[in-house]
Parts: C-alpha cells; sequence; structure tokens
C-alpha cells in the first residue's frame, strides 16, 4: 500500500522545515506548491490546491483558519460536505500522481484530520502522522509578530488545533517530535520518526543530507523560548504540553490521552459558554481590523503617490543634471576642436610654404627635362634608322624559320605516324601479354590443383603404407602367436600322447593284475576243468 506522511502541526509550530526535509530525502512533495514568502523564505511545502480546498471546507463549515472553536459536526453528514469531501481523492491524484511515498502538511489538517484521511484511504494510501511540537509561547510570539495576535488568541489557537489533531491520529500510526531537537539532529530525530512509522526514505544519501543541511537555517527560529511554559500561562496550556511531554515517548499512553480528552472537553464547554459573547467581540474586532487595513491601503496608496511624485521629481532632476553634464562636455569638445583646428591652419600654413619650394624646385626640374627630351628624341631618330635595318634582317630571319618550321611539321607528321604505329604495336604487345598473364595465372592454377593433388596421393600412399606396414606388424605377431600356439599344441598332444601311453601300460597292467586275480581264483579255475554240462547256470540260479 502507499504511503502518505502528513506533517500535522499548529501555524508556526516547524511544520515546513520538517515537510521540505522530508522532500529532500525522497518523499514526493505536491506539484503546485505555495510560493515563498518573507514569513517563510526556505517554502512553506503546502499545495496549493489542497491548501484553497482545506479553505472552502471551513468557510462551508462556517469557520476559518484563526478560528479556535470546533468545527460544526454536522458538518460532514451534510449533503455540501459529501460533496466537498467527494471531491478531494481528485486533488490528491492531481498533485501527487500516484507515487508510492509523498509527504505535504497544512495546519488545517489539524482540524480536518478525519475528512483527508478517508481521502487518503480511498487513493489507496496509508496516512502516517508526523507532529512537530514547538513551545505555545513561541507559537503564540510568531503569530503575534505576523498577524497581529494576541497572545491569549495565539494559545487558545495552538490548543485547538494540537487537541483536533491528537484525538483524530489515536488510530493512526504517529510519532510526535520537538521541533528543536529537529533543527539540532535532524538525522537522529527522522531516523526515530520512520521507524516508529514504519517508513523509509528512499531518497536519503550523502548528497541529500547535505541538502538537508543547507536547508534548515536555525536563524528561521526567530521567536525561542523555554521548552518548560511560565507559570502565568493559562493551566490548560500547561496541562496540554505536559500531556505532549509523555506522547513524545509514548504515542499510545493512555494517560496523556485521558488528560487531553478532559482538557478539551473543558475547552468545548467553555466555548460553548463564552464563544457567543467572544464572538461579537472578534466581529466588531475583525471590522476594525477591516477599517484599519483599508485606512493602511489608502496610506499606502497615497505614499505610493507621492513615493512615485518623488521619483518623477528626482527622475527630472536627474534628467537636468544629465542634460547639463552634455552641454558642458560637448562645450569642451568644441573648445577641443578649436584648438584643433588652430593647430591644423599652422601646419597648413607651414605645408604650403614648403610646398612652394617644393614647386620651384619642380619647375627647374621641368626644364631640365625638356632638355633632356629634345636629345632623346635626336637619338630615337638616328634608332629608327637602325630599327629599319634590323627589320629587314628579322625578316630574312623569319622566312628562314618558317621554312624550317615547315620542314619540322612533315618531321613531326612522320614522327607522330610511327609513334602511331608503334602505339598499335604496344597495344598489341600489351594485349598478348595480358593473354599471356592470363594463361600464366591458369597455368599457376593449375600447378597449385596438381601440387594438391599429388599432396593428397601422397598422405593417401602414406597413409596406406602406414596401414600395410601395421598389417605387416599384425601379420607378424599374428604368426608368432600361431607359431607359439602350435608349440604349444605340439607339446600338449605330446603329453596327451604320453598321458595315452601311461593309460595303456596302467590299463594292460590292470588287466595282467586282473587276469592274475582271476587266475588265482578256485571258482575260476573249476570252470575251466570242468566239462560245459556240468557248469552251473549261472542266470537261471539269480
Amino acid at each position: 500500500m502507499k504511503q502518505a506522511m502528513l506533517v500535522l502541526g499548529m501555524h508556526r509550530s516547524g511544520t515546513s522545515s520538517v515537510a521540505g526535509a522530508l522532500a529532500h530525502l525522497g518523499a514526493s512533495a505536491p506539484a503546485t506548491l505555495m510560493p515563498d514568502h518573507p514569513d517563510n523564505p526556505k517554502g512553506y511545502w503546502e499545495s496549493l490546491p489542497l491548501v484553497h480546498a482545506s479553505d472552502r471546507i471551513l468557510q462551508s463549515a462556517g469557520s476559518s483558519w484563526s478560528d479556535w472553536r470546533p468545527i460544526n459536526p454536522g458538518w460532514r453528514k451534510s449533503v455540501t460536505g459529501k460533496a466537498m469531501a467527494g471531491d478531494l481523492p481528485e486533488l490528491i491524484a492531481a498533485e501527487f500522481g500516484g507515487r508510492p511515498l509523498i509527504t505535504f502538511k497544512d495546519p488545517r489538517l489539524c482540524r480536518l484530520f478525519p475528512i483527508w484521511d478517508g481521502a487518503l484511504k480511498s487513493s489507496g494510501y496509508q496516512p502516517l502522522v508526523l507532529t512537530p511540537l514547538r513551545s505555545p509561547i513561541e507559537v503564540a510570539a510568531s503569530l503575534s509578530k505576523r498577524d497581529g495576535f494576541s497572545e491569549t488568541r495565539g494559545l487558545l489557537l495552538w490548543l485547538r488545533h494540537v487537541l483536533d489533531a491528537e484525538a483524530a491520529t489515536r488510530q493512526t500510526p504517529r510519532h510526535f517530535l520537538y521541533w528543536s531537537d529537529f533543527l539540532n539532529d535532524w538525522r537522529a530525530e527522522l531516523s526515530l520518526a520512520t521507524e516508529r512509522l514504519g517508513a523509509s526514505l528512499p531518497g536519503w544519501s550523502d548528497f541529500t543530507a547535505e541538502a538537508v543541511d543547507t536547508f534548515l537555517d536555525v536563524k528561521l527560529r526567530r521567536s525561542v523560548h523555554d521548552r518548560e511554559i511560565p507559570s502565568h500561562a493559562p493551566e490548560w496550556i500547561k496541562l496540554a504540553w505536559d500531556a505532549f511531554k509523555v506522547l513524545h515517548q509514548d504515542p499510545t499512553s493512555n494517560s496523556a490521552q485521558t488528560t487531553l480528552d478532559n482538557i478539551r472537553a473543558e475547552f468545548d464547554r467553555t466555548v460553548r459558554i463564552y464563544g457567543p459573547a467572544l464572538a461579537g467581540l472578534e466581529g466588531e474586532r475583525l471590522n476594525w481590523n477591516v477599517e484599519l487595513q483599508t485606512e493602511v491601503e489608502a496610506l499606502k496608496s497615497q505614499l505610493a503617490v507621492a513615493c512615485h511624485e518623488r521619483d518623477s521629481q528626482m527622475m527630472a532632476r536627474a534628467d537636468t543634471e544629465a542634460l547639463l553634464h552634455t552641454y558642458m562636455a560637448k562645450a569642451n569638445e568644441l573648445e577641443q576642436e578649436r584648438d584643433a583646428c588652430r593647430l591644423e591652419g599652422e601646419v597648413i600654413t607651414r605645408r604650403l610654404t614648403s610646398l612652394e619650394d617644393e614647386l620651384k624646385e619642380t619647375i627647374s626640374a621641368q626644364r631640365q627635362a625638356e632638355t633632356q627630351i629634345a636629345d632623346l628624341a635626336r637619338q630615337l631618330l638616328e634608332r629608327d634608322e637602325a630599327d629599319k635595318q634590323v627589320a629587314l634582317e628579322v625578316e630574312n630571319l623569319r622566312r628562314q624559320a618558317s621554312d624550317q618550321a615547315t620542314n619540322h611539321a612533315s618531321d613531326l607528321q612522320s614522327a607522330h605516324l610511327t609513334i602511331t604505329s608503334l602505339e598499335e604495336e604496344k597495344q598489341s604487345l600489351s594485349d598478348a601479354l595480358a593473354g599471356l598473364t592470363q594463361a600464366l595465372a591458369e597455368l599457376q592454377s593449375s600447378c597449385a590443383d596438381h601440387v594438391r593433388t599429388e599432396q593428397d596421393l601422397l598422405s593417401r600412399l602414406e597413409t596406406s603404407n602406414a596401414r600395410e606396414l601395421q598389417l605387416l606388424a599384425d601379420i607378424k605377431v599374428r604368426d608368432a602367436q600361431e607359431a607359439e600356439l602350435l608349440q604349444n599344441l605340439t607339446r600338449e598332444r605330446e603329453a596327451s600322447t604320453q598321458a595315452v601311453a601311461g593309460l595303456e601300460r596302467e590299463l594292460r597292467a590292470m588287466q595282467e593284475a586282473e587276469a592274475a586275480r582271476l587266475a588265482s581264483n578256485p571258482l575260476r579255475r573249476w570252470l575251466k576243468s570242468s566239462p560245459p554240462e556240468a557248469k552251473p547256470d549261472l542266470g537261471k540260479a539269480n
């Protein structure tokens, strides 16, 4: 099941720093975050759509974020309440996109937790509650500084938020931590919190831990008081703070829950008695605040207009000064240009004097040049006569060169024909060489085939020779075995012959012994000596 880590705490109790740390360590923050503000320079870590939804719920129930009275219990049963609660899962899906681990905070959730609890569960999330505890005196001081609330009103708001949040989350996994401890050692506090809640922050690493160290700034805790509640504080505040000390150690303590139940019952009963009367005073104060706010806005507008006029005058003055500086700079430039022109005139005068001298020298040089030109003209006439003679000689040389060129052209044509013939022979020789090269390649291929065939035959011959040698060796072994077997048979036959001879001798000896025994038998001797008719019929006797 997906998990939603809800930072459930009173306004100004450090909920923003806790939610921001969770987001840095891997819990997905809302898509549309509330912008930073000087009251919260590190960000609120609240979803604008979800905050607006909570404000609409409070408004429809006749309440607001700064109301310390209980919310109308019949609101959830109304048609409006059911319709508004039914819209929340769609907002959750739009802000978190179904991510498995999310985190968000809004102090309004302290009073509206049952509604958001149902919306989160219907969206498939298991709510896990993390409640930062900050001294109610610090909370009241911070609200007084930010919103101008009295200490009494700030304490009542703290009591309403923590009582409602604690009562509504008893069946939900939760953990209470001191915000001061969290700022001093957030690693130990979040390790204990995730262990108790059964959650794990997937993005926790050395790099993200360093980012959390940078994100958390102890200086942002502007209102600092001792953890113990002062003696002048209301009895309910002291008893409730002591009960939360116990819940910090044991979130399921029955004694602490009983104490808080008793405080809430007395608080609600007191609200029913004094709430209507105080509502009128709060309404009047609200109207005064509205009027004061209107006057403040009007004064701000007047101040803005005055500031704008002042800025306009200052801008006009600045423009005038800039224009004056521009004119002065332009005058300085003109003065510098005039000085430059004066110097340039002097230079030009000196240059004109120099040019006049150069002109005089040029005229003298021109006259000398004209005399030289006349001499050169006479020399040119004489050279023209010489050039004519040279032209005649050149013409004769040109005719000779033309004849030689004709002869050379004929020779070149013959050479060209010879070169053409040689190129044809070269081409035929090239074709023949190509044919020979191809034939040589085919012959080399054929030789390679013959070599491979010869090598194959040699390999087969070697294999055959090896087999024949093996067969010869096997035949020799078999011949040796047969000779040995023949010898064994011969020996056995001789032994058998000898045994038969021995048996024959024994048989003859036995026969001779039997014959001797019979010969020594008297009956035998009588049978031999008696006539046949006198021999008894042994068969009949038997």
